[in-house]
Formats: structure tokens, sequence, C-alpha cells
């Protein structure tokens, strides 16, 4: 009879340890911090759709606007404490994708028209006085030229970045001067919007391919996949001065 009193006792305590270990590992639910974690959630979501509003708003977009919106979407991924295999392959392809699109199309077209305009000026300090203009383009990493400073100060080369500005302000900029030659590089769906006064008076030299221009989509398609993909470097007549291209 004590035996058994004795055996019963310790299956007792046995059982209640385990209960108690059992308590002890398994999560604990609190309604409060799980409505804070809504909470959070919540608040997160609605930062991400209130400044992907703002920026859409904006007359001027760039993708790289969207930086920060990063931040919020990762917190807001993390947040869902869930990882697999198809969330992991989905972000190396985004990634994989943006580095196709922004390291190498995205305005590729600018690096490579500057090797090509210094293998076509040759001796710059004995050549001509010339005038190299970029319209629609991202503003060139000029040193890549390989023209000295002491040949752009004597007046030698003359660099006009002209980014966004309107078609009356690059008639004047390539009209304007005693310069004895001018090179335009634009993209093609741009010169095709020039009107004929000004682009008969322009001579294609390259296509340089591929060049992606995200400012003006709808010229781009416009004029086809090639075409639209494609930044051109002109080499402008000297017979056409500004009345010319005004007519």
């Amino acid at each position: 009879m004590y035996d058994s009193a004795r055996a019963f006792k310790r299956g007792s305590q046995r059982v209640r340890f385990e209960t108690d270990t059992l308590r002890q590992s398994a999560p604990s639910y609190n309604p409060l911090t799980q409505e804070s974690e809504l909470i959070s959630v919540t608040a997160i979501i609605q930062m991400i759709i209130l400044s992907l509003s703002m920026l859409s708003v904006q007359p001027h977009q760039e993708p790289r606007f969207l930086t920060p919106l990063v931040l919020p979407i990762i917190l807001l991924v993390a947040s869902s404490k869930r990882s697999t295999r198809l969330g992991a392959w989905t972000w190396i392809i985004f990634n994989m994708v943006l580095v196709l699109v922004f390291g190498f199309l995205h305005q590729g077209g600018v690096v490579p028209s500057l090797f090509y305009l210094h293998s076509t000026l040759g001796n710059v300090s004995s050549g001509p006085i010339t005038h190299i203009a970029y319209w629609k383009t991202y503003l060139p990493p000029r040193h890549l030229l390989g023209v000295s400073q002491k040949n752009v100060q004597n007046g030698k080369i003359f660099f006009t970045d002209l980014a966004g500005a309107p078609q009356d302000q690059l008639v004047a900029a390539l009209s304007s001067g005693n310069f004895e030659r001018t090179f335009l590089v634009t993209t093609m769906a741009m010169y095709a919007e020039l009107p004929v006064e000004v682009s008969s008076c322009m001579t294609q030299q390259t296509r340089i391919f591929p060049h992606l221009d995200l400012d003006h989509i709808p010229e781009s398609v416009q004029v086809g996949w090639y075409d639209g993909l494609s930044l051109g470097v002109y080499a402008v007549e000297r017979r056409c001065d500004t009345d010319t291209m005004k007519r």
C-alpha cells in the first residue's frame, strides 16, 4: 500500500512537471501584442499608399523617386515572418531585372557616344572648333570624352547639356556661335519629333543600341522598338543658320 502511494505521488509530480514545461514552451497568446502588430502593419501600409499617391501627383517622375519606399516595404514583408522559396526567387529575379534595366539599358548609350566622339574628334588642338550638344539625355560624364581642360578653356571644344530643353532652345543652341562643326547627341525618338526644317540640317553619324529612355516612353513606342531603343549622333550642317531652322 505504501509503495503504491509513493508511485502515485511520483507519477503526479511527473505529470505536473511535464504540464508546466509544456506551458512554458507553448507560445502565449497576448491580445495586446496581436493588436499592436496589426496596428503596425496597418500604419506601414498606409504610409506606403500615401507616399506613392503623393509621388504619383508630381509631374516629373523617375523610378529613383521610389527609393524611400524600399524601407517600409521591407518592414512590411519582414513583419509577416514568412520566408518561402518562392519569395526568395522572386526577390532574386526582381533584382536581376533591375540590374539589367538600370545598370545597362537605361541611358545606356550616353557613355558609348562619348567614346565615339572621342575617336571622331581626333587631334583637338589642331582640329576645327567643335560644339557638342546633348539633348533629352542624362548629363554625360564629360571627362570620358578624353579632352584636356586646356582645349575647353581656349575655345576649341564647347559642350552644351540641353537635357529637357524645348525645341526652340535646341535650335538656338545649334545655330549660335562661331563653330566649325557641331554634333548633336539625342535619342532617335526625339530626333523624329523635330520639324523637317531642323532635322534636314542634320546627318546621322552613328546609331548606338541599346539606349532606353524612360522619360519619353510614348515617343519611343511611336517610332518602333529599334529606333525607340537607339541613341543617335548627328552632324549639324553649317549651311543651316537660325533662319533656315525656324522656317
